[in-house]
């Protein structure tokens, strides 16, 4: 059974990015990141997002609507 520990930040970050880029957007949708990795479940994806947007990696919508993933930004 594939849990969120399975899925890495870095997965969850690059397909924010891949996502970004393509569509030339600050955000990604929950869409972009089942698209990009179809490896896992989207409830486990939707886990993992809510694990990193409390750890305050990234920004968004956790309730399971679009998401509207952003990348937190560090400041210097």
């Amino acid at each position: 059974m594939t849990s969120a520990k399975d899925i890495t930040d870095a997965e969850i970050l690059a397909a924010i990015t891949s996502a970004r880029a393509e569509r030339g957007s600050t955000w990604a949708t929950r869409w972009d990141l089942e698209e990009r990795l179809p490896q896992y479940p989207p409830k486990v994806i939707l886990a993992k997002c809510r694990s990193m947007l409390r750890r305050g990696l990234i920004e968004g919508c956790a309730c399971g609507c679009s998401g509207q993933w952003e990348i937190v930004e560090e400041t210097p």
